[in-house]
């Protein structure tokens, strides 16, 4: 490691992926520091600390981390809302390396903590910052921040405290980390819990639960629309059709039945067996908004089931899905597609095959009144739609191929 003198500023190197980097770089020059390096996925951050003497390292994978400190050694080495494990042949390259974390240790240690926070009901949070050790978030502590969880939390707003009490905190630990007076402190030696990546609340609308139960639990799923979700979302089934809620709240309810649902004043609201429910935003799995919906909450136990049962294992190839769809490879057919997953996420037992994808087919209903309509069918990529079977379903309308024109049109 390099040698420290009195008269030498620490060096010092960031890794992370969010704006909070951004503002503990900030600050850290601001207290004495000297940023040789900020290593990220985010262009974002990197523009954001460009300075003379900072080399900027994009990482376009995780082990990229690992080749860009083979030959770079720093003082301090911080780690800030970086979402993967820094393999311990990186730490060593620093004399000291600390860990933002956005939770109280060692009761939430891990990912997504303040999602599990609110969907466990507790009434105060925290940050911590902590020395980096080869167990995850089991290093000792080198400062902490606790404060309230506020009636109408979510993910989203709770995460934006954690970071503005995250930077608020990191003056203290730059300033130590300057004057050479940083004094970690040992974990509480108390039972904690660390939630893994592919661990998700389960959230589906169940009449049969108290509504602040359910406002609970949408609201620590939802984390906005400028960051991944890594979460999952909140499961409405209402007639049948499956929706996403994304903002709810619950109020004294009256007497309706449990599970029926209304619309007042642009709110859909549903009643439950304590409270009622009120949703201000509901979207089509797409994320399309939803149009005014119907009347009755539908059964909801075999999605949960489903959902429990099958959500940790589908969780495990969303990041290779998003990168196809943030740089789609040429895969303009199901051949080219089943090829690039067998090349780049092969399965464990057997190859990829056609049965293995879905894809969509998009027709247009001819209705006999004039209008049409677009109908998206999604089915297994080896088998084809059968037209005689559909005409029987969708009369009177009647479906045909959706040309490229319609794409042009108006059409709802």
């Amino acid at each position: 490691m390099s040698e420290r003198t009195e008269d030498r500023r620490p060096t010092c190197a960031f890794v992370g992926d969010q704006s909070l980097v951004v503002r503990c770089v900030e600050i850290a020059r601001e207290q004495g520091l000297d940023v040789t390096a900020v290593a990220s996925h985010s262009s974002d951050v990197l523009d954001g600390v460009a300075a003379d003497g900072t080399d900027l390292i994009e990482l376009r994978r995780p082990v990229d981390l690992a080749a860009a400190f083979t030959a770079r050694e720093v003082d301090v080495l911080v780690s800030v809302a970086y979402l993967h494990i820094i393999p311990e042949t990186v730490l060593a390259r620093a004399t000291t390396a600390i860990n933002f974390h956005d939770g109280p240790l060692p009761h939430y240690a891990g990912l997504n903590v303040t999602t599990w926070a609110l969907a466990n009901g507790e009434v105060d949070h925290g940050v911590t910052w902590h020395v980096m050790t080869g167990d995850v978030d089991r290093g000792d502590v080198v400062t902490s921040v606790t404060f309230p969880i506020e009636p109408g939390d979510t993910a989203l707003s709770l995460n934006a405290r954690c970071f503005e009490a995250g930077a608020e905190s990191f003056i203290d630990v730059a300033r130590a980390l300057v004057s050479g007076e940083l004094d970690p402190r040992q974990q509480p030696d108390r039972p904690g819990r660390i939630y893994r990546r592919r661990e998700r609340p389960i959230v589906v609308v169940d009449p049969s639960r108290p509504a602040a139960d359910t406002a609970r639990a949408i609201r620590a799923v939802h984390v906005g629309d400028r960051v991944v979700n890594t979460v999952g979302s909140a499961h409405l089934v209402i007639d049948g059709e499956p929706f996403v809620a994304t903002d709810a709240e619950a109020i004294d309810g009256g007497t309706r039945p449990a599970g029926s649902v209304w619309s007042d004043a642009g709110e859909t609201r549903i009643a439950t067996v304590e409270g009622e429910l009120v949703v201000r935003d509901v979207r089509r799995p797409d994320g399309r908004p939803a149009p005014a919906i119907g009347s009755q909450v539908s059964p909801s136990t075999d999605l949960a089931e489903a959902l429990a049962e099958h959500d940790a294992a589908l969780s495990d190839h969303e990041p290779w899905w998003r990168r196809q769809l943030a740089d789609p490879p040429d895969t303009p057919t199901i051949e080219t597609l089943v090829a690039v997953a067998n090349a780049e996420h092969p399965h464990p037992d057997r190859p990829w095959t056609a049965a293995d994808t879905l894809k969509n087919v998009v027709l247009r209903l001819d209705y006999p009144d004039g209008t049409s309509r677009p109908l998206i069918i999604g089915l297994p990529g080896d088998r084809e739609v059968d037209m005689k079977r559909l005409e029987a379903q969708v009369a009177p309308a009647v479906p045909s191929p959706f040309e490229e024109d319609d794409f042009t049109k108006s059409l709802m």
